[in-house]
């Protein structure tokens, strides 16, 4: 038996101030509001085992990743939260459910996983239990118990959070777990209808007490890793394809290699030579490498896009810009075309103009459009405007940069430019490192920049999220019984439509944030990669499909 002692892992949420001016300078609703996405997730609870496999692959060879990113920094399941180690480690550890790929429709389905089936819930959904399968191993050759699923969700729920995660205590989290032979029934605070995509996570995998430590149940087991840098995979000789509904083992290795120079990197994939031919990247090419692949229909065909369930905001500081109408000025004030091509983004491919908080692909989305700019079209004129309006001209809006990036320094002064334009005082805070003050809540700021991403794909993931960050959002006038509503309800369709309703209502009534769009993918892979698309529930490469191919016979 466990009992709750932490909450989720820490990331920002919507600071969300109450309105002090009657005009708040949003333009007439000329729509009503209107269901967007509602397709989230898939299921799958029958998937038979093995996987389905796919035409023309075969076995052997090696596959290298390289990214210009920093990295992540743990593949401990129980930490591991980024998406790229969350995707990375669907080939090292099998959790109770999990998503296959289906290159047929291009969509993602939950199945079983460790477990026989994607849970089985009480009336009103505070007990979920999975049945273990039988034959399961580690990568030691060690049987895999139900106990030891039971101890990997205590060891999550009891790992260190850091100071600054202040959860709203009426979320649903994990209270007790118990075990009955091959089940594990895992007891919740208030109910969650999507445990099913929740069991997905790798927190929910198995861990012997004995061992302490993560030991690989999936295909692959680390043989190294470097924090930041590499990280390699070789195979797990007790994995049983039998055992497993959604992955494949084809290739015979791993390496991951991070902090590349973004123009290597985008060299490599598209001269396509020796072993760049095996050789993929789950980043986004460059905007001027975006240009040349669209010129060439052999760089084309080894392009993959595709969409992230991630909203890049600015976050606005509502206690310091009290005015809504100051804080939707920013909104028709932020230069978003101008900063996307600063930061060698491609519209409508690698940054998509956003209008809501939710990312597309989210069950339960609503559809709507505060500003009426389409997620893109600056409006200086409508902004100073607003700001004369409230005797506001020459408002200041501090916010940082990296100083020693480049492209963080052209997007910097595209910002400023777009805001003085419009009418503000522009105050770039300079810092050094990724993040710097825009992840620091003492900084003098007050704007900062955030990036919000999903767990999986419905809106419950998405706010369940914010709320697992601290308890301001809460505190606002209108938004508590909303929240106590939404938790308590039993109906999936009436929950998920739900969130996307209180979505709309934060950024009509308090628009605590300026939507800076959705993330897009546009990645390159080798010639002799095969299977390689990108997955809509993360946003990353199909890691368990892809395969070395066989030389062309014209190279040989």
């Amino acid at each position: 038996m466990i009992r709750r002692t932490a909450a989720a892992a820490a990331l920002a949420l919507l600071l969300v101030g109450a309105c002090t001016d009657d005009d708040d300078g949003a333009p007439p609703d000329p729509d009503p509001t209107h269901e967007g996405d509602t397709t989230g997730g898939r299921l799958d609870p029958d998937a038979p085992a093995p996987a389905p496999d796919l035409p023309g692959a075969q076995l052997g060879g090696g596959i290298t990743v390289l990214s210009s990113d920093s990295g992540p920094h743990t593949f401990d399941p129980t930490r591991a939260s980024s998406l790229d180690s969350i995707a990375i480690l669907q080939l090292v550890s099998r959790s109770l459910t999990q998503y296959r790929y289906d290159p047929q429709t291009g969509r993602s389905v939950l199945v079983p996983d460790l477990a026989t089936d994607v849970g089985r819930h009480n009336r009103d959904f505070t007990e979920w239990t999975f049945t273990l399968r039988r034959g399961l191993r580690y990568a030691d050759g060690s049987p895999v118990s139900a106990r030891d699923v039971a101890y990997a969700v205590e060891r999550a729920a009891n790992v260190e959070r850091p100071p600054s995660a202040a959860p709203y205590n009426r979320l649903p989290f994990v209270d007790d777990v118990d075990v009955r032979g091959r089940e594990v029934t895992i007891e919740l605070v208030r109910p969650l209808i999507d445990m099913p995509y929740v069991a997905a996570l790798p927190a929910f995998t198995a861990i012997p007490r004995s061992a302490d430590r993560p030991l690989a149940t999936g295909p692959y087991q680390v043989k190294s890793f470097r924090p930041g840098d590499r990280l390699v995979l070789s195979r797990n000789p007790y994995w049983d394809a039998g055992t497993d509904p959604a992955r494949h083992a084809y290739v015979d290795g791993w390496t991951f290699e991070w902090g590349v120079d973004a123009t290597r990197r985008d060299t490599v994939l598209v001269q396509d030579v020796a072993a760049g031919q095996t050789t993929a990247s789950y980043d986004d090419v460059l905007a001027d490498t975006y240009a040349l692949v669209r010129q060439d229909e052999d760089l084309e065909q080894r392009m993959v896009t595709g969409r992230s369930p991630c909203t890049y905001a600015w976050q606005l500081d509502t206690d310091e810009i009290a005015s809504l109408v100051v804080r939707r000025a920013i909104g028709y004030a932020y230069p978003y075309r101008e900063a996307w091509r600063a930061g060698g983004l491609v519209e409508a491919v690698t940054r998509v103009p956003a209008t809501s908080l939710l990312p597309p692909g989210s069950a339960g989305r609503v559809d709507y459009d505060v500003l009426g700019i389409e997620g893109a079209n600056t409006d200086p004129d409508r902004a100073r405007e607003l700001l004369a309006r409230v005797g506001k001209l020459g408002y200041e809006v501090s916010f940082s940069y990296q100083a020693d990036d480049p492209t963080s320094v052209a997007v910097k002064d595209a910002r400023v430019a777009g805001l003085e334009r419009a009418g503000f005082t522009a105050v770039p805070v300079p810092t050094t490192g990724v993040g710097g003050q825009s992840a620091d809540p003492r900084a003098a700021v007050n704007v900062r920049e955030v990036t919000w991403c999903a767990d999986w794909p419905t809106a419950d993931s998405w706010f369940l999220r914010r709320l697992a960050a601290e308890s301001a959002l809460v505190d606002q006038p209108g938004v508590e019984p909303r929240i106590d509503e939404l938790l308590d309800r039993q109906s999936e369709s009436a929950a998920r439509t739900g969130w996307g309703r209180l979505d709309r209502f934060l950024q009509t009534d308090t628009y605590p944030a300026v939507t800076l769009g959705y993330a897009g993918r546009a990645s390159l892979h080798g010639s002799r990669i095969g299977g390689m698309a990108i997955d809509e529930v993360y946003g990353m490469p199909t890691y368990a499909n892809m395969h070395v191919l066989p030389v062309a016979e014209d190279e040989e």
